[in-house]
């Protein structure tokens, strides 16, 4: 059954406040479009209530409990007797507000358009399961959030000492074995070398397809499938190619690294692995040959490690803050700190592939935490169960 949602809950303009304080100071927070941006010396309402966008970003309802100020550009939903709130949130969460926008400028929903929304209705006993499950998923996705979070800093830290210290014989951290550099510092017994010194030879760019060719059933990475955690699969289209294409054709092992991109992320880096598709990689990135010396995949740890990093964004130009670019030469004089030896190579390397298990491992859990999420709300939101 449906209802709107003025009959289940009681809409206030939001106004703006008298004083804004800092978010870390004593107060009641103050909730705008994009989440709490201040405190306020007093409450304009009490929840449990939600925050709507009235003008701006639309799509982004906030449940909050105690006492809160609604900025002006907001609405807050306080619910009725027999209504719960979280419910509610829920309801709005699964809702498109942003069709309900009426305006031709920045966006804006009208306080009647959002009263005559109408939402699924359920007796108040399995408001409060439906809220109960959805809650409880939440949960789960903000401990995991967590954890990711957790192992990203202890990737971070082993990272820096790996390629600060280098590693014993024993495989332990070597201690007080670094040497600075224009970068920082690396191991005192590693050679630093830039990557042209005969470490790889010359990058050579992807293909970029023109509109006149045909479909010969290949497909075309996409720069989403370079990030920090390596090479992933996520972002690949089919693509029109012609006869010159398969000269950029990966083979299981090429390393990739992208050559345009904003300046975050211009220089991520991955191992490409057979997706058992035909794939090409496209002109914004390069692929890497490297010689006997270094191991490829100690490179592309080598590549993600923050000295490299730094050097990447310097190197990288351009006249947009959107888009930069690496070029081949620029490339070639990246530094490459490594250790001759390729015992401890691949103890650094197995140490670091461990790390992007566990992290790989975390983040399937939270792909399929918000896959089940998404379920969840379609059967729990709309009445069939």
């Amino acid at each position: 059954m449906l209802e709107q949602l003025s009959q289940m809950v009681d809409i206030h303009y939001g106004k703006a406040p008298p004083f804004v304080g800092s978010p870390d100071d004593d107060g009641v927070p103050i909730y705008g479009t994009g989440g709490i941006y201040g405190v306020a010396s007093r409450a304009l309402f009490h929840g449990p209530a939600i925050v709507v966008p009235r003008k701006g970003s639309l799509g982004n309802p906030q449940y909050v409990e105690g006492a809160f100020w609604a900025a002006d550009t907001t609405y807050a939903l306080i619910p009725k007797r027999g209504v719960d709130a979280r419910w509610i949130f829920y309801q709005l969460c699964a809702f498109d507000l942003t069709r309900l926008n009426e305006a031709t400028g920045v966006p804006s929903i009208s306080r009647d358009w959002l009263a005559r929304s109408n939402l699924t209705w359920t007796e108040p006993a399995d408001q409060q399961r439906i809220a109960r499950i959805l809650k409880t998923t939440d949960q789960t996705i903000e401990k995991t959030e967590a954890l990711i979070a957790k192992h990203q800093q202890i990737k971070a830290g082993l990272m820096h000492d790996l390629f600060s210290l280098g590693l014993e014989p024993d495989g332990t951290i070597r201690g007080g074995n670094d040497r600075p550099t224009r970068w920082g510092a690396v191991p005192k017994h590693w050679d630093f070398l830039a990557l042209g010194d005969g470490l790889v030879s010359r990058p050579a760019n992807g293909y970029s397809p023109n509109e006149s060719e045909k479909d010969d059933g290949y497909y075309v990475l996409g720069l989403g499938c370079l990030s920090p955690g390596g090479f992933s699969a996520d972002h690949i289209k089919p693509i029109r190619l012609s006869d010159a294409a398969p000269k950029a054709l990966l083979c299981e092992g090429d390393l990739l690294l992208s050559r345009a991109n904003t300046p975050q992320l211009v220089g991520m880096c991955g191992i490409y692995e057979d997706i058992g598709l035909p794939c090409i990689y496209p002109d914004l990135m390069m692929r890497l040959k490297p010689n006997n010396r270094v191991s490829i995949r100690f490179i592309m740890h080598w590549l993600q490690s923050s000295m490299c990093r730094r050097a990447i964004k310097a190197s990288a130009v351009g006249t947009s803050l959107s888009m930069v670019k690496l070029n081949a030469r620029t490339v070639m004089q990246l530094p490459l700190a490594f250790p001759d030896d390729m015992i401890e190579q691949n103890q650094v390397v197995e140490r670091l592939d461990a790390a992007d298990k566990s992290l790989g491992s975390l983040k399937s859990d939270m792909s399929k935490l918000i896959y089940m999420k998404s379920g969840l709300m379609d059967v729990l939101l709309t009445g069939r169960t």
